[in-house]
């Protein structure tokens, strides 16, 4: 791998982690906000939901990896054209053929970075953060009887 590759490398993983900066923050308040609508006085805490979110952060990951990477690309190879330094890797002989196989090996390390993550981190902490809510709903039901009771008086 040669330095230019390497430093195509770098921009498209800056790009990576920006694009992940902005979505995973974002898709995370919608989880919070999801979560919240579940908190009860009896059973389920807002602490229990924020750390459920925290616990689920790896799998919004997983499910937004393929947006973070189109986006990360595009920042990446944007900010270089921007600053006119593609231009100049063109020019130094760096064929469109290979910025865009330096951009596939980046995709594919992205790719194989997030079939590790899913397998040994997200569904293990998914799962985890899934039986701790049900637990906790589950003991609120009994404790909890105000909300979404029908109460039905015959005579």
């Amino acid at each position: 791998m040669t330095l230019l590759s390497r430093y195509l490398m770098r921009y498209l993983f800056t790009g990576f982690a920006a694009a992940a900066g902005l979505l995973l923050p974002l898709f995370s308040t919608f989880n919070l906000i999801n979560e919240l609508d579940d908190v009860s006085p009896g059973g389920y805490h807002w602490t229990q939901a924020m750390l459920v979110v925290l616990m689920t952060l790896p799998r919004c990951l997983i499910d937004l990896g393929p947006f973070i990477a189109l986006l990360g690309g595009i920042v990446g190879l944007g900010l270089l054209s921007k600053s006119s330094e593609l231009t100049a890797i063109r020019s130094s002989g760096f064929s469109v053929f290979r910025i865009a196989m330096v951009a596939l090996c980046a995709g594919v390390i992205w790719a194989v970075s997030l079939g590790a993550i899913d397998e040994w981190v997200a569904s293990p902490l998914q799962q985890r953060a899934l039986q701790m809510r049900n637990v906790s709903m589950a003991a609120g039901n009994g404790i909890d009887m105000t909300g979404n009771v029908l109460w039905a008086r015959r005579d």
